[in-house]
């Protein structure tokens, strides 16, 4: 059943990004990483040997729990999390299944440049293209989350 449930969504996912499809070489890929690294460190953020690390996550809802935080705003949540002492977020832009989207990423990672907050953000959501690791650094992530089930060879 999680494994018909994980597949809808990839294949939803798939669909979704259709429109945005196009080559990415392995050279575009390789000129992000300048672009990452000037992004707080998802790694080192995780690394404080002093504690256990918290990475904290921004999620409306779940296939399988519903509604969580319906109307929750993405950047109040961060600024709320980062406060508390967050090593780290992870935000989801999945739209049809988690209630994110791109922008909740990019608004928080704004948020945190502008505000000088070196929280870390991973981008959470079903990377099936390499064209998502692009839009994930324009973002501002400093991660994303892969889930190797929803790759092709």
């Amino acid at each position: 059943r999680l494994m018909d449930k994980l597949f809808e969504i990839i294949t939803s996912k798939r669909k979704e990004i259709e429109p945005l499809i196009r080559t990415v070489t392995d050279n575009e890929l390789a000129t992000l990483k300048p672009v990452v690294l000037r992004h707080p460190s998802f790694l080192e953020a995780l690394r404080n040997p002093k504690h256990l690390s918290v990475i904290a996550e921004i999620k409306r809802k779940s296939p399988s729990a519903g509604s969580i935080a319906a109307g929750a705003d993405s950047k109040e949540q961060a600024n709320l999390y980062a406060k508390a002492g967050a090593d780290a977020l992870s935000v989801l832009t999945d739209e049809k299944y988690f209630g994110g989207h791109l922008s909740d990423l990019k608004n928080v990672t704004d948020q945190f440049t502008d505000q000088n907050i070196l929280t870390p953000c991973l981008r959470k959501d079903f990377m099936v293209h390499p064209i998502q690791v692009i839009q994930a650094a324009s973002a501002g992530a400093s991660a994303i989350l892969i889930i190797i089930r929803a790759l092709s060879d």
